[in-house]
């Protein structure tokens, strides 16, 4: 195992971990919720277990794991700065410090079997479709993709909501102007999700030209509502950045 498998296994279990258990209200409107201790969070990190085929540099990532979880919350619960500078922290210490000590540490450790790992194979042995994936040679190659999937779910809607925020471009409700309409956002949420998980993997296929079906009939099913200039500013922007937010990760992955 050297230190580039361990950086994307440990870059899947993170985000997975935040896409399995964070809430995301706890970043975009951090006044209305109050955070639990991630203790989910923390025995996700576990699972670190079944693909680090050593016992040391896998007890590594779990330990990093829950220190970086756990300080999520700590500054969280404490910090007065915008939540957007929090957002942009947890990316930072995910993407760029952590990566770093991982590279710098586990030269240092020992490299004993873990049996865990080495249980978990035998049983994967049985699937004849599933063993050639777990090969060391397609882990990292795995993990990779798949992080850059997860991350074009929820780090992207997060992203994505921090700039319509930003800029006033959220959908109004039409018997309350004030207000924005929940309904519609969610809907845009999940939407935005499929166009973008769509886009990932044909990007990732070399398929780049069926990008433009998806934004055509994604055009033609609201067609009828671009003539309200608000809406058709929020969906303009939140597409432009939905594709932006798919493009990056997958040329990232399929290129480095």
């Amino acid at each position: 195992m050297n230190h580039v498998e361990a950086v994307w296994i440990y870059f899947l279990i993170y985000f997975s971990a935040r896409l399995f258990f964070m809430d995301t209200q706890l970043l975009l409107s951090p006044q209305k919720a109050e955070p639990a201790f991630p203790v989910k969070r923390i025995l996700w990190g576990l699972t670190v277990l079944l693909f680090i085929s050593q016992i040391e540099t896998a007890f590594l990532l779990i330990i990093l794991h829950g220190i970086v979880v756990c300080l999520e919350y700590l500054v969280f619960k404490t910090a007065r700065f915008a939540a957007r500078t929090h957002y942009a922290g947890q990316l930072i210490s995910a993407l760029i410090l952590l990566p770093t000590i991982i590279s710098l540490l586990i030269p240092l450790v020992s490299q004993t079997i873990n049996p865990v790992h080495t249980v978990f194979l035998d049983f994967i042995q049985t699937t004849v479709y599933l063993n050639p994936l777990l090969q060391s040679d397609m882990a990292d190659k795995l993990a990779a993709v798949g992080t850059g999937f997860i991350f074009t779910l929820k780090e992207a809607t997060i992203i994505i909501r921090f700039a319509l925020q930003r800029i006033h471009a959220v959908p109004s409700d039409a018997t309350h102007p004030d207000k924005q309409d929940e309904k519609e956002y969610e809907r845009g949420r999940f939407i935005g999700n499929l166009e973008r998980s769509l886009i990932y993997f044909l990007i990732i296929f070399n398929q780049i030209g069926a990008i433009a079906i998806i934004i055509a009939l994604k055009s033609l099913a609201r067609f009828q509502k671009m003539d309200d200039k608000d809406f058709a500013e929020y969906f303009l922007i939140g597409s432009f950045l939905s594709i932006i937010m798919a493009a990056i990760p997958a040329v990232l992955v399929k290129y480095l």
